[in-house]
């Protein structure tokens, strides 16, 4: 049989192969990626900033909420003229008593320290990457809860009966406290990140 008279078939061409160095280059990723390229430091999720934008205007809203719902402290500061005009406090004896020197003082004092812990929280939550202005709050937070704590056992103690915005305060507040410290360590892992990305 004569092999020349065959047809002739073009020959299938073969990729090249690639160097073993860029084919293990290419597995492996660059050894210098910045942290900024690894870890990713701003919300891109944008139902998350909505949920913190939403969680801020909660937390602005009913702290001016309790400011409405409980004015004497506001009265006393802002017009002491007329004050004892609209609030009139008596001891045991029937003497009359002045604004500071009743336990109803340190009642508004409590909880107007928890409408100013969630002020300060809702502006925490826009600026959540100020770890300053985080671990401020997270004190105040912290100092706020133990106070309104107290002025509930107190109350008690005392003959005042449960305390109902102190009682909230106590457990808002905690969860409010667990929340700013889980804000402050992701603030400090974004600051830290940060710094290494700089360098």
């Amino acid at each position: 049989m004569d092999m020349s008279k065959l047809p002739r078939f073009s020959p299938t061409p073969v990729p090249p192969r690639a160097p073993p160095s860029q084919t293990a280059a290419a597995a492996q990723p660059p050894a210098c990626a910045s942290p900024r390229q690894v870890l990713n430091y701003g919300p891109t999720d944008p139902q998350a900033s909505a949920g913190g934008a939403a969680s801020a205007w909660m937390s602005i809203a009913i702290g001016l909420i309790v400011f409405v719902l409980c004015p004497r402290l506001l009265q006393y500061l802002f017009s002491p003229a007329t004050f004892p005009q609209k609030w009139q406090f008596w001891d045991a004896q029937n003497r009359p008593l002045a604004y500071m020197q009743t336990v109803f003082f340190w009642g508004d004092v409590a909880v107007y320290s928890f409408a100013l812990a969630l002020l300060l929280e809702g502006v925490v939550i826009a600026m959540a990457r100020q770890t300053s202005l985080i671990a401020i709050t997270l004190a105040l937070t912290i100092c706020t809860t133990l106070f309104n704590l107290w002025f509930v056992f107190y109350a008690l103690t005392t003959g005042m009966g449960p305390q109902i915005i102190s009682l909230l305060a106590v457990a808002f507040g905690g969860y409010i406290a667990m929340t700013e410290w889980r804000m402050l360590q992701t603030a400090l892992a974004w600051q830290k990140g940060r710094n290494r990305d700089g360098q």
